[in-house]
């Protein structure tokens, strides 16, 4: 994980890194949430699963894409 190898999100970063990290796992959880409700209605998800997310360097595939609005 970039965000904990870099150290970014250590103490001495300051506020930036504390937020990139927050950010992080509140992403990871909401491609949980997304997987599990796709109305994003479920708050909670499994520890395990948000864990192993979290520790997956970027490997796992995301279940949230951007789409371009479909043009006239």
């Amino acid at each position: 994980i970039k965000i904990y190898s870099s150290a970014l999100c250590r103490p001495g970063k300051g506020d930036v890194g504390e937020v990139a990290a927050a950010f992080y796992m509140l992403a990871c959880a909401d491609a949980l949430r997304w997987k599990l409700k796709q109305d994003l209605t479920q708050l909670s998800v499994p520890l395990e699963e948000w864990i192993a997310r979290l520790q997956s360097k970027g490997d796992t595939k995301s279940v949230i894409s951007v789409r371009e609005p479909a043009r006239a």
